[in-house]
């Protein structure tokens, strides 16, 4: 089933209701919460506020999996305007 932690590392505060993760297309968090996707959330310190060193660690649940190959993405939408693609990498196990 595997897991996948995504933290940030530095630089302005962020607030989590405007990111969005994605499992190769698939929202795994989204507005501060993994509770809606069809994956589980195994530490999130994502939940207002993401600052310097807060972590979120997903892992597959509910039909889904986090399996080597796999593209995470994270993305940001200001208050107005597109989305902003913000990171993209590969799982690799």
């Amino acid at each position: 089933m595997g897991s996948v932690s995504v933290t940030h590392h530095g630089g302005d505060s962020i607030d989590a209701s405007r990111l969005t993760v994605t499992v190769d297309g698939t929202t795994a968090f989204e507005s501060g919460d993994v509770a809606a996707s069809k994956y589980n959330e195994e530490v999130n310190e994502w939940t207002e506020t993401v600052e310097s060193d807060d972590t979120l660690t997903i892992s597959g649940g509910k039909g889904t999996s986090i399996t080597d190959g796999q593209t995470i993405e994270i993305e940001w939408t200001p208050e107005e305007g597109d989305s902003v693609l913000i990171a993209r990498s590969g799982v690799r196990f």
